[in-house]
């Protein structure tokens, strides 16, 4: 019988890929979704339009 060929090292971690993957989703989601909780605080707060809050934070970028 061949010997079986594993991608993973033997005595590796095999948890870690999983944490990542984990921690990676939730913070996207966290950050996606937090615009959707924050929308209607600054629309009230600056007077402008739900719409325009969300557009401008979509095409802001960082200042050079």
């Amino acid at each position: 019988m061949p010997p079986s060929r594993s991608l993973v090292a033997v005595g590796a971690p095999r948890g870690g890929l999983a944490a990542l993957c984990i921690t990676q989703t939730t913070g996207w989601g966290v950050l996606y979704y937090a615009l959707v909780a924050a929308v209607r605080p600054i629309s009230e707060d600056t007077g402008w339009d739900a719409a325009v809050v969300t557009g401008r934070s979509s095409t802001s970028r960082p200042s050079p």
